[in-house]
């Protein structure tokens, strides 16, 4: 299954969090938009079906580092999204270091590499997030041949 824009699936009691973050700049005040919120809310409702869960367990969160425009906060509250505004998001380990399974081959890809999204990471033994790419170049990981950027 796609991701769906879905960052987290998190667990609690019986509920399921299927969370979207944002990490927007404070400073530019761009704002979360109510598209954003109708995709949580499709992403989670699709996870419950896909899953085959109830999907009142099924919640959809949005968790942003600035906030969401007054018309997306109409959507969340009508949808039932519930919003987290102004999460300070801490450095985290971003660089998806792979395993190929056609060859082995051991690659690692960027948050903005042609194939990030749609690699999985934690299938094969030695996946990992990275949080330098020196630390995946250490472990023996190359750079994804197909990317975009300097």
């Amino acid at each position: 299954m796609q991701d769906l824009g879905i960052d987290l699936v998190c667990t609690r009691n019986d509920e399921k969090l299927i969370v979207q973050c944002k990490r927007l700049s404070v400073a530019r005040e761009i704002p979360v938009r109510e598209n954003v919120v109708s995709q949580t809310y499709g992403a989670a409702k699709f996870y419950a079906l896909q899953e085959g869960l109830d999907d009142s367990c099924v919640i959809p969160v949005i968790a942003t580092s600035y906030e969401l425009s007054s018309v997306a906060k109409k959507f969340a509250n009508l949808l039932g999204v519930r919003v987290r505004e102004h999460v300070a998001f801490e450095p985290y380990p971003c660089i998806k270091c792979n395993i190929s399974q056609r060859d082995g081959a051991k690659i690692y890809h960027l948050p903005f590499d042609q194939q990030y999204d749609r690699t999985a990471i934690g299938n094969r033994d030695g996946e990992f997030y990275a949080q330098t790419v020196n630390d995946a170049r250490t472990r023996g990981f190359r750079r994804a041949f197909r990317w975009t950027g300097p």
